[in-house]
């Protein structure tokens, strides 16, 4: 009956922690994660080469709306790396320039739902997605623009219903995912510890006890 007495109890931090992966599953686990890696790169022509480009269009530029070629490409792809659909996505994007022209693509409907470019500036282009599903089902904005603040970067602003995206180097290498996984399993090893610990104070008491003189 002692015994019995003296195993309830050590086994109480077990049973919390594998009750805690309850809201650790929610928490953790269940849980959308958009992230998005971003690319700046230079158009590769020589000043004289594009300068001759300019003047033999002429015309056919200006038609355009475009008072210079595009010398700079930044493209933004967004991904949810999470364990379930991320919801009301919106993206903002400035670039140091003037755009020239831009791109955005995405996987089918049945994965990316109503994605659309909602408006282009000048310098600064945004667009919503209202339903991603997780895994490698990326959305990519490309941008085409005439550098005029070469001292400065794109700025990218992103977000879903669950708050701003994170910049990662690399979608494919992301290691920052693996940290929920992490929190996941460090529940269930630290209320099982717990256990196991106090199990084994409580025998090293108990023959402490009985030990005599």
């Amino acid at each position: 009956m002692a015994d019995s007495k003296r195993v309830w109890p050590a086994s109480v931090p077990i049973v919390v922690g594998i009750l805690g992966l309850i809201p650790a599953y929610f928490i953790f686990w269940d849980q959308p994660r958009l992230v998005y890696e971003s690319r700046q790169v230079e158009i590769p022509l020589s000043p004289a080469v594009r300068e001759g480009f300019e003047k033999a269009l002429g015309a056919s530029v200006q038609a355009l709306g475009v008072e210079k070629l595009p010398d700079k490409l930044v493209y933004v792809t967004v991904q949810n790396n999470g364990h379930k659909p991320s919801n009301s996505i919106k993206g903002v994007v400035s670039v140091p320039g003037r755009i020239v022209d831009k791109d955005l693509k995405g996987p089918q409907d049945a994965y990316a739902r109503e994605l659309t470019l909602d408006s282009a500036t000048g310098s600064q282009v945004s667009f919503s997605c209202q339903f991603l599903v997780h895994g490698r089902y990326p959305i990519t904005l490309s941008i085409w623009y005439a550098e005029d603040r070469p001292e400065q970067m794109a700025e990218i602003a992103l977000s879903d219903s669950k708050g701003a995206a994170m910049s990662v180097e690399s979608l494919e290498t992301d290691t920052t995912r693996w940290q929920r996984h992490i929190y996941f399993v460090l529940i269930l090893i630290g209320g099982a510890g717990l256990g196991v610990l106090q199990a084994r104070v409580e025998r090293w008491l108990d023959r402490r006890v009985k030990r005599p003189g």
